[in-house]
C-alpha cells in the first residue's frame, strides 16, 4: 500500500507536525509513497499507519480513494526522547507525558 498516484491531502495538524519536527518534504513524500511498512491501527480502525525508518504517518482513506494525512509521528521512542531534549516547538515549551503500552513519550504543549 502507498500512494503513487494517489491525491494527498494533510490535516493542518499533520503540516504544523511537519514543520516542528523540522521534517524535509521529500521524507513525507517518500513514506506516504514507498512505506516500510503499513498497519491498521488497533484503537482506530479507520486509520493506517505509514511507516519509514523516521518517521509514521497516520492516514485514513476517504470512500474517494484519496488519502488524508492526519498527524506524522516520529517512530521510536528513542526519536521522542531526542526530539523532547529541544525543549520546544516552534517557540511553545514541551512537558513529558507517558502514553501507550509502548510509554513512548508525547510532546505536550504549555502556554
Amino acid at each position: 500500500m502507498g500512494l503513487s498516484s494517489t491525491e494527498v491531502t494533510f490535516t493542518r495538524h499533520a503540516l504544523h507536525r511537519i514543520l516542528d519536527m523540522g521534517l524535509d518534504a521529500q521524507d513525507v513524500v517518500r513514506c506516504a509513497s514507498a512505506p516500510d511498512l503499513t498497519r491498521k491501527c488497533a484503537r482506530h480502525p479507520e486509520f493506517t499507519y505509514f511507516h519509514s525508518d523516521q518517521i509514521t504517518l497516520s492516514v485514513v482513506e476517504r470512500p474517494d480513494g484519496s488519502i488524508r494525512v492526519i498527524t506524522v509521528l516520529w517512530r521510536t521512542p528513542e526519536q521522542w526522547q531526542t526530539d523532547l531534549e529541544r525543549g520546544e516547538y516552534a517557540g511553545r515549551k514541551l512537558r513529558r507525558q507517558s502514553r501507550t503500552q509502548l510509554d513512548t513519550r508525547v510532546p505536550v504543549v504549555v502556554r
